[in-house]
């Protein structure tokens, strides 16, 4: 019931407000590090997917050079540690842990090729012209037509 996905909501955004303390702020402040995924618009595209999924582990100092990505790797493993004290029901074994830490990792590379690929489709691809054929299309259809 709602109380349950209260719970829930309340659990999601804690996990969400913990992962942002240590991988947007705390380590990267620690570690002179820029947080940020910095897009390559101007690579091939294989260097571009290289990038997506290397930028998990390197990132970009404050300089600008590349070093280790402490706010991914060391920030996710901070989140987890903290969910285990305060997520009821969690199982808290090294194994569990170790789990959502790798899971958690493998599918970074997802928000990342979002950063980096959304942009290059927004340009080629007009939304509201992909809405407003829909609408025509439906209308076609409703009154007998075909789409167009």
């Amino acid at each position: 019931g709602f109380r349950g996905f209260a719970k829930n909501a309340g659990v999601s955004l804690s996990q969400d407000m913990t992962g942002e303390f240590f991988g947007t702020f705390l380590i990267p402040s620690l570690v002179h590090q820029d947080p940020h995924y910095h897009r390559m618009p101007n690579l091939p595209l294989r260097q571009r997917i290289f990038h997506v999924l290397d930028s998990v582990v390197v990132g970009q100092s404050d300089d600008g050079l590349p070093m280790f990505n402490y706010a991914t790797v060391f920030g996710t493993i901070c989140t987890n540690a903290m969910g285990n004290l305060y997520v009821p029901g969690r199982n808290n074994s090294f194994g569990s842990s170790t789990a959502r830490i790798a899971i958690s990792l493998a599918t970074n590379p997802v928000g990342n090729a979002i950063t980096e690929f959304v942009p290059d489709l927004a340009r080629r691809v007009n939304v509201q012209v992909v809405i407003v054929q829909r609408i025509i299309n439906r209308v076609a259809i409703v009154e007998g037509g075909q789409p167009q």
